[in-house]
């Protein structure tokens, strides 16, 4: 021990580091201060706390995120809330090391020879910070994680701004299996709630006793598959899309709950054909921001238009708490009336506004792409003027429709397409087309009503499970056991005394 020698009574720390040896040894030289007294040496205790104590996380999404400002709060924290430095961000699948004392530099622990990077060779490429303490930081008589609560509350919650964007429970005392051991995740989609408060508590000890900066390492992320022990990557395997999903094929592959064991093809089957990927459906009605004599709100919930002033009189309505993301906008109010549209793109920007567009049978005009809370455009708000364009000076507006943008129009009859339509669908191959052909009709195979799902059924879609799932994920928005649109031909002709007169011959396109 390298340290100057100090008197200490029971339960005091001496003021300087200890030196560790690489064969984890250390030298401890006592002695007594007063020589007629008999002295009993119990135990020495060595501690990284608080300064080496950290938290990692992962970002399990296709995009870094900026976590600078977020928050680390709860029971665990014996109420000292951490927080996360400006600039601090986790790369897309990537980790963040947040540490109490990354370089010995925290400001109550300062210079004592202890740092997480030094505690746990935390490397210098890997992404790590060091937490900011509003309220003052821990002491080195006082720990950030308690290994000790009261109250039998022992969460830890991280909170960006005021939203909480996870919050987990750690089991106390800690089921560690030996000193300076941390406490590891296995599959993130697995949640383990044994006291049904909500809140995830399936922790592993790590097999490496620490990790920090590296892939956990945990008998949460083994799988014995046939004869072979896997170890799982969530970094590299588990992927949040934190948007809408954009097609049912997308639902392919989805986690079970069941540690590392995707839905089944069989599953997925059952359920395929009974959900939608359509959106939010937002009424007009008490949104209209801007009201003018032209837009007079209905009873029945619904605006209508009624003027020839030219030019026309536009309306503004606005809807709030609207999730972030790319949509699809559709306007719904009377068929064969016409509207124009413009959205505002960024604060206090609106776009062009659209020429006039014709509402279809249902009353539906697909205006375009839009941008919520992303690409510059206001956060969860959506702002939309609106113009009659009809020539009769007489529109209605009844609600607005928010849909994925690939939600899927005018998807093929897999039951009736022939084999050219069949194969000019993306990743369609010949053997593919005439394995679905074979296998008409689809929908209500087994009288079990499962629409799309039928494809999953046998080996249309695939040999094995896999390749089922990876077909199902590529067609499924592209497809339908049953049609929405029919051409209706119809002749009528007159005749006199048996003889033929004239001809009409009228072509019509419904959809159901």
């Amino acid at each position: 021990m390298g340290a100057d020698s100090e008197l200490l009574v029971h339960g005091q720390s001496h003021s300087e580091a200890i030196s560790v040896g690489s064969d984890g040894k250390f030298s401890l030289t006592i002695g007594k201060s007063a020589a007629d007294q008999t002295y009993y040496l119990k135990s020495v205790t060595l501690s990284l706390q608080p300064d080496a104590e950290y938290v990692e996380l992962i970002n399990l999404s296709d995009e870094a995120v900026d976590v600078g400002g977020w928050l680390i709060e709860g029971e665990l924290t014996g109420g000292r809330q951490a927080r996360l430095p400006a600039g601090a961000t986790i790369a897309p699948h990537g980790l963040l090391v947040a540490a109490v004392d990354l370089d010995d530099s925290q400001e109550t622990v300062a210079g004592d020879g202890v740092s997480a990077r030094q505690a746990w060779g935390i490397a210098g490429d890997v992404n790590a910070v060091q937490l900011e303490f509003p309220a003052g930081a821990p002491t080195r008589d006082d720990d950030w994680l308690k290994t000790t609560v009261s109250g039998g509350m022992n969460r830890l919650t991280l909170r960006g701004g005021v939203a909480a964007v996870d919050e987990v429970e750690y089991p106390i005392p800690l089921p560690t299996t030996a000193d300076f051991q941390s406490m590891e995740k296995g599959d993130p989609t697995v949640i383990v709630d044994q006291d049904l408060d909500g809140l995830d508590e399936g922790w592993y000890p790590s097999l490496q006793l620490y990790t920090p900066g590296l892939p956990n390492d945990n008998n949460g992320l083994q799988e014995l598959v046939g004869l072979e022990v896997v170890t799982h990557d969530p970094a590299q395997e588990v992927i949040v899309l934190n948007r809408p999903l954009q097609s049912v094929g997308e639902l392919a592959g989805l986690p079970s709950g069941n540690a590392w064991q995707p839905f089944s093809s069989t599953d997925l089957a059952k359920i395929a054909d009974r959900l939608t990927i359509e959106g939010l459906r937002l009424e007009a009605e008490g949104r209209l921001t801007a009201p003018t004599g032209a837009w007079q709100e209905k009873t029945e919930g619904w605006y209508e238009h009624s003027s020839l002033a030219q030019p026309p009189v536009a309306g503004t309505w606005r809807w709030t708490a609207v999730p972030d993301g790319h949509y699809r906008l559709s306007l719904y109010g009377w068929s064969g009336e016409q509207l124009s549209v413009r959205w505002e793109s960024e604060s206090g920007r609106f776009t062009e506004w659209s020429p006039a567009l014709s509402a279809d049978a249902q009353g539906r005009i697909v205006v375009g792409q839009v941008a919520i809370g992303v690409d510059g455009a206001p956060a969860n708000t959506l702002t939309i003027d609106v113009a009659c364009g009809s020539p009769s000076g007489i529109c209605h507006l009844d609600y607005i429709r928010l849909d994925p943008r690939l939600v899927r129009i005018g998807p093929v009859n897999v039951n009736t397409a022939p084999r050219d339509v069949l194969l000019a669908l993306p990743g369609m191959t010949a053997t593919l087309a005439d394995r679905i052909i074979a296998g008409r009709p689809y929908g209500d195979q087994r009288q079990k009503g499962r629409g799309i799902g039928d494809l999953l059924l046998g080996m249309v879609l695939g040999s094995d499970e896999e390749e089922k799932l990876e077909v199902f994920r590529r067609l499924a928005h592209l497809l339908t056991t049953r049609s929405d649109v029919f051409q209706i031909l119809s002749l009528g002709q007159t005749a006199a005394d048996g003889t033929p007169g004239a001809s009409q011959r009228i072509t019509a396109v419904v959809q159901r």
